[in-house]
């Protein structure tokens, strides 16, 4: 029967995050705390009850209360601060040749002019409301009165209960940061990046002591380990690099994590020329022999044109010895403690992370609002503008209120938004920019909407370019060969093929992924499914509606159509049977019916699995035959053929499990940045299982109903043939099979990774859905509906 239902799947914390950005990590607001303090002597002490958020590291002060309305009042006027001091629309209206180009932040930049009219009309400042979105004064305005506010609310001791205009205003504050500090519909990841770097420069700036900048760093890494991350590469760029590579140090040495740092150019889609010129800056991150925890290299970037791939693999083979210098097996000891002249080793191989096949969808034409206006209509912009465009503000703010006001009944997993006290609007974003639209001297205007078909196409046109450019690049023949040896192979073979001392992931590969896994076996991915649906990269919402009713995906609490769970599997994990090569089709095929009898047939199986997965995962199977893959591989293909006496289930299940162990390129997760993308490596970890699970499913139900098979005298009995326990059981397998193939690729890469930093009981979900197309699957917490 094609209805399943996992009914108690406990979800542990997943140890690694093999895709993540420093800046990017910390929630924008949250009280989670890691319970333990860190104070080492040698920069400031994180007490354990410091809250792991962005809020809350620009809100808490020794334990005072109040912490929560501090940090969410910070981090807006540090936006307003920031349209004062870079604001990224006023940087396209002063270059008139420029305006073609997306600037970045200038999506952010509108939402936060957004938030300042909606303000200046709420304070009274009514003057303000109509002044440019380019000039200073409308931000100064709204910041001087929310600082006076907030001032006056000091004197008085900060009282929970102020009964002042920002305790009312504060779900409209905490509202449009989410939207300025984070990525989402109408804000590009990219834009989100921005705002959180001007944030917290500014406020390093407002700090008096001299190693303050350590706080942010230390805060992060607690929030990793919190999370259960014991393991991960985390991005950052070169500059000031020496300060988190010595935070990481001694972090890992008081708690026992495995935190390394990779460095990052945001140079690889500009020109050769200025590629090249950053790749030298990295180059020099990893000959330093003062940092020990930076393992490779980051390319990042918005991925709204190609790559420059052939340049970076022509650095790597022209620069390979001096770049690997550093990395291999650790030489045994000779002689005294230190007497080695050579540095110790930073890990096994040198990572090189490329983010690529995500695809990014601004555009000239998908971009902000004011931004497409100066692009076609000129600037300065009409007198008319502006006062049109406040009042549009202010009508959809009322529209967007009634519109919440008609839909007041909802569901388990679309719930009504949720109305604390104070003022609040859902749903103003689409109001401004999907539901409704504004037209200014007959131009109608556009604006980037993570969702709409235009941010869709580009984005999937821009990561399927980036997967073939990297192809192309691998198979280049360098017209110059960097040794002899090497002439006529191409970069793949010069820096991939065989025991090479260089690893390669790529970041996202959403497009694309099963056809460069088979032509380039020794490359490796990483998977953030949440972090692609939610910014909109994955291209998987064709509507707001389509993105929020597939909140099951998004959050796991709610609903997932089955369409798009199957899109997801083929897309990152394709399962099915043609994956398989005719050798690996015809060994299975002869042992199903070969095989007198389902014992017979698992055993023969568990016979044949060190040569067929020995081949299927070659790159990482040395260090994974340390995991029992064995009693993995025939706990799930037992509960999929259950006691059925057929050979063609048989065949189908055998070749089905073996299929997924072949895809373990796509078990090794990142979150991303969890604060920037809304998602966190626990959540990425049960998204992975479900994928894997639905790929499985149904699990034959046993003997219930078979004439065939008498149950009290089956030979093949087994105490777990219940449906939904054998469920529970695949669920908890898969995810046992995602951390060893996660584990045995850090100590293929890296060295042997650190245990769970994870405590407490995890939290459990149920799921219930029906395999095929146009279903549901269900997740609701373990007591589910």
């Amino acid at each position: 029967m094609a209805y399943f239902s996992i009914p108690s799947l406990s979800v542990p914390a997943y140890r690694f995050d093999y895709h993540s950005h420093f800046n990017g990590i910390l929630p924008v607001k949250g009280d989670a705390t890691l319970g333990q303090s860190f104070d080492d002597g040698q920069g400031p002490a994180i007490a354990a009850d410091q809250p792991l958020s962005l809020v809350g590291l620009y809100g808490f002060e020794d334990g005072r209360p109040g912490w929560r309305r501090r940090g969410a009042v910070s981090l807006f006027v540090k936006a307003l601060r920031l349209m004062e001091q870079r604001n990224p629309l006023l940087d396209i209206a002063l270059q008139p040749r420029g305006r073609q180009v997306y600037q970045r932040g200038e999506c952010v930049g509108e939402n936060i002019y957004i938030a300042a009219v909606w303000l200046a009309d709420r304070l009274g400042l009514s003057a303000n409301c109509e002044l440019a979105a380019t000039d200073p004064a409308l931000y100064a305005g709204v910041r001087n009165w929310l600082e006076l506010i907030q001032g006056l609310w000091s004197q008085r001791g900060e009282p929970e209960r102020a009964g002042d205009e920002i305790e009312a205003l504060l779900p409209m504050l905490e509202h449009f940061n989410a939207k300025i500090y984070s990525a989402s519909k109408y804000t590009p990841f990219d834009d989100a990046y921005f705002a959180r770097s001007f944030a917290a420069k500014l406020w390093l700036s407002e700090q008096s002591r001299a190693d303050a900048g350590q706080r942010p760093i230390l805060t992060t890494l607690m929030f990793l380990q919190q999370q259960g991350i014991a393991n991960a590469q985390i991005a950052l760029g070169p500059s000031g690099i020496e300060v988190y590579d010595d935070c990481v140090g001694r972090y890992n040495a008081r708690f026992g994590t495995c935190y390394k740092l990779l460095a990052h150019s945001s140079e690889v889609y500009a020109s050769d020329e200025a590629f090249a010129a950053d790749l030298l800056k990295l180059k020099r991150c990893i000959a330093d022999p003062a940092l020990g925890n930076v393992v490779g290299f980051d390319l990042l970037g918005a991925e709204n044109k190609v790559g420059g791939y052939l340049t970076y693999f022509k650095f790597l083979s022209e620069n390979r010895d001096a770049l690997t210098a550093r990395f291999g097996v650790e030489p045994p000891p000779q002689g005294q403690p230190g007497d080695s002249p050579d540095p110790p080793k930073l890990a096994l191989k040198l990572v090189n992370h490329i983010h690529c096949g995500e695809g990014m969808g601004v555009a000239a034409d998908n971009r902000s609002a004011i931004g497409y206006a100066m692009a076609y209509l000129g600037a300065p912009l009409p007198a008319s503008f502006y006062p049109a465009f406040s009042r549009y503000v202010l009508t959809c703010v009322e529209a967007a209120r009634s519109r919440e006001a008609d839909n007041r009944r909802g569901t388990l997993g679309t719930p009504d938004a949720a109305r604390a006290p104070g003022e609040h609007v859902s749903g103003l974003f689409d109001e401004l920019f999907r539901n409704d639209s504004l037209t200014v001297d007959g131009l109608l205007l556009r604006r980037y909407d993570g969702n709409s078909e235009r941010t869709r196409q580009l984005a999937a046109y821009t990561g399927k370019r980036n997967m073939m450019a990297i192809s192309e690049a691998l198979d280049t023949v360098p017209a110059t060969p960097a040794r002899d040896d090497e002439k006529g192979e191409n970069y793949y073979q010069v820096l991939m093929d065989g025991d090479r001392p260089m690893a390669f992931r790529l970041g996202h590969a959403y497009y694309y992924r099963s056809y460069v896994a088979a032509r380039y076996p020794e490359l490796a991915f990483d998977t953030n499914l949440g972090s692609n649906a939610i910014t909109g990269a994955s291209g998987l919402f064709d509507s707001s509606e389509s993105y929020r009713l597939n909140r099951g995906l998004r959050h796991l609490h709610g609903y997932v159509d089955t369409n798009l769970i199957q899109e997801l599997t083929d897309r990152v994990m394709y399962t099915g049977v043609r994956s398989l090569d005719r050798i690996e089709v015809r060994e299975l095929l002869a042992l199903a019916r070969r095989s007198p009898n389902r014992a017979a047939f698992l055993d023969a199986v568990q016979a044949k699995l060190p040569d067929l997965l020995g081949k299927a995962m070659a790159p990482v199977f040395d260090a994974f035959a340390g995991f029992d893959y064995r009693q993995c591989f025939l706990t799930l293909l037992g509960k999929m053929i259950g006691r059925s006496p057929s050979r063609a289930l048989w065949f189908d299940a055998s070749a089905r499990v073996l299929a997924l162990f072949a895809n373990w390129r796509s078990y090794l997760l990142g979150a991303d940045g969890q604060g920037v993308e809304h998602t966190d490596s626990r959540n990425e970890y049960l998204r992975c299982a479900l994928l894997m699970a639905y790929s499985l499913m149904p699990l034959d139900p046993g003997p219930q109903g078979d004439p065939d098979i008498d149950p009290d005298n089956d030979p093949d009995a087994d105490p777990d043939d219940d449906a939904a326990l054998s469920a529970d059981i695949v669920g908890a397998t898969l995810q046992a099979l995602i951390d060893a193939v996660s584990a045995a690729y850090w100590a293929t890469t890296i060295g042997p990774p650190a245990a769970s930093a994870a405590t407490g009981q995890p939290p459990k979900v149920g799921v219930k859905g029906y395999k095929a197309p146009d279903s549901v699957v269900t997740i609701f917490a373990s007591a589910a509906p």
